[in-house]
């Protein structure tokens, strides 16, 4: 199996660092990173995510899918997942599998929320409040 597997994800054109997330097994460590413009990425702008792996022997091919669906994303067969101008319809839940000759192992998903162009999201608590008289 592979000894190290991680999955990260970057925007154009500004993007923000946040701390990284790793999980480490007897034999597999996991890690995921994601760099994030604002909040969330807006609709039109460019997504790169990045699986990254080390161990031996090294990676012979990867695959990346989308919510857990039954084939891979067509022409998905690198490292890096490039997501030209996206919209709503690549929202979801992303994860890369990577084999070696001595098995095949899945990061853990990456979940990309689209924020759409014009649009402000607001989050607003009503309350009602009941007086007897």
């Amino acid at each position: 199996s592979l000894s190290r597997l991680s999955l990260s994800l970057s925007l154009s054109p500004r993007s923000l660092s946040l701390p990284s997330l790793s999980l480490s097994l007897p034999s597999l460590s996991l890690s995921l990173s994601l760099s994030l413009s604002l909040s969330r990425p807006l609709e039109g702008v460019s997504v790169t995510m990045t699986c990254n792996s080390s161990g031996a022997p090294v990676v012979e091919s990867y695959a990346w899918f989308k919510d857990r669906e039954s084939g891979s994303i067509p022409d998905s067969f690198r490292p890096q997942l490039h997501l030209k101008r996206v919209s709503h319809t690549d929202r979801g839940e992303y994860f890369c599998v990577a084999r070696n000759p001595l098995g095949t192992e899945r990061s853990k998903p990456v979940l990309l929320n689209v924020t759409c162009k014009g649009w402000l999201l607001v989050s607003m608590h009503v309350y009602t409040l009941s007086v007897r008289i």
